[in-house]
């Protein structure tokens, strides 16, 4: 009765109330996995969410150009110009002058063609300080082969490509031509290093005595062979600069001059070169050629 009225509870009760606190426990540590499970795919959908805004971002972003070198893409044209050229300069005949000077203006023609073959293309070098290329072309000529450098270049008005002056005949292609700077001043072609100019080409390119008593010590250039010409002159020489009135050792000149070759038979043939003349134990020798003239040189002396 007294267990009636104040509630007092049975054994079994008590059985089943010692289980309670173990079912806590688990309920907390239930919830407790729970908050962290949640947690846990929560960061799952957030990290989704922003790779998912990433890709998006990315995907409307432009493609950036590649950026390219600067060197010039026009080698094959200024090649193949350099080509044609010595083939108009080598088979065109005075009959053909007036044709013949679009590609080569100022240039004097032979009265008979020479035989060629196997043009190619030697050499290309681009000058990016006289913004043109240095071009050396192979031909055999009477069946022996002959190497021509031409410098093409754009014009300054018009952006076509042309020669920015007449092809010279060198030894077999060795060192890169070198820049040059803009010639302007007329000198004399009988003395100074013009003078000195005329008896390195005779011993470059007509066999007239040994190239090396023309040129500097630290100069190794080899002459032309077999010699193309019988004799070698000057029709004008150009400097830089003006030349000094009393020069001295270690002086240095740049010349820019035209030359006429004259060939066994009595042909002749213009060449141009652009020349470095230095002083040494008073007289002038030649120090290296050179194969660029600035944009916008003209071919005939001012």
């Amino acid at each position: 009765m007294f267990d009636k009225l104040f509630g007092k509870k049975s054994e079994e009760p008590k059985e089943k109330y010692a289980e309670v606190p173990w079912s806590r426990k688990n309920h907390i540590l239930a919830q407790v996995l729970r908050i962290i499970l949640w947690g846990l795919v929560s960061c799952g959908v957030v990290s989704l969410i922003l790779v998912l805004t990433l890709v998006s971002q990315i995907s409307d972003i432009t493609p950036q150009p590649v950026v390219q070198s600067k060197q010039p893409s026009d080698r094959e044209a200024a090649g193949e110009l350099a080509q044609q050229a010595i083939i108009v300069m080598l088979t065109s005949t005075q009959k053909d002058e007036e044709k013949a000077k679009e590609i080569l203006p100022g240039f004097t023609f032979s009265e008979k063609p020479a035989e060629i073959s196997n043009v190619r293309l030697a050499d290309a070098r681009y000058n990016e300080k006289s913004k043109s290329w240095n071009i050396t072309v192979a031909v055999d000529v009477e069946s022996i082969r002959r190497y021509y450098q031409v410098v093409v270049g754009r014009d300054s008005s018009s952006g076509k490509l042309q020669l920015l002056m007449l092809p010279s005949m060198i030894a077999a292609p060795g060192n890169a031509p070198a820049a040059a700077s803009p010639y302007s001043v007329q000198v004399p072609v009988d003395k100074g290093p013009a003078s000195a100019a005329t008896d390195f080409l005779n011993a470059y390119l007509a066999g007239s005595g040994d190239v090396s008593r023309y040129t500097s010590p630290e100069t190794t250039i080899e002459p032309v062979r077999p010699s193309p010409f019988k004799g070698v002159e000057l029709e004008w020489a150009k400097t830089n600069k003006d030349l000094p009135e009393t020069p001295v050792d270690g002086d240095v000149v740049e010349l820019h001059v035209r030359a006429k070759g004259v060939t066994s038979d009595g042909q002749k043939q213009q060449l141009e070169y652009i020349m470095e003349m230095k002083l040494r134990a008073s007289r002038w020798e030649l120090n290296a050629i050179q194969g660029a003239l600035a944009s916008g040189e003209a071919n005939e002396p001012k």
